[in-house]
């Protein structure tokens, strides 16, 4: 029997019902693939996984998507019988990274030094994106 692993985003922990693509694309990066997902979003790259899609306004505006329709945020899609989309503030968007990037430690803590550094890098990316520093999430339960 495999054992299944800890999500990396609890569904207590969404800020919003409408975030849950949020919930979706997290939960679906497997543990091989973590780290390069993490790398590209340090380069301002997003990821897709299966259906479930984390784009940056450069991925958007690369794929044809004309300038004034570019959300200014981290856009997230699941993509199956229906199109269900969020658009998250750089600060919103640091918060569930940063819980994910905890959880994987947790579970893997061979890749702390790397991730770290790489976190560091994606709150400097996101930072520049914002055009300022990003603000402290506190989540209310």
């Amino acid at each position: 029997m495999t054992k299944t692993r800890e999500p990396y985003i609890k569904e207590l922990e969404l800020l919003a019902e409408n975030h849950f693509p949020v919930y979706d694309f997290f939960n679906s990066i497997r543990k091989a693939s973590f780290n390069r997902i993490y790398e590209d979003f340090s380069n301002g790259i997003g990821a897709g996984i299966e259906c479930a899609i984390c784009s940056f306004p450069d991925d958007l505006l690369s794929s044809g998507i004309h300038p004034s329709e570019v959300p200014n945020g981290i856009s997230f899609s699941i993509q199956v019988f229906y199109d269900d989309n969020v658009v998250l503030d750089y600060s919103t968007f640091y918060y569930y990274l940063n819980i994910a990037y905890k959880r994987h430690i947790e579970m893997y803590p061979d890749t702390e030094h790397e991730l770290t550094k790489l976190l560091e890098e994606t709150k400097h990316t996101l930072e520049n994106l914002n055009g300022a520093p990003l603000q402290q999430i506190t989540p209310i339960n």
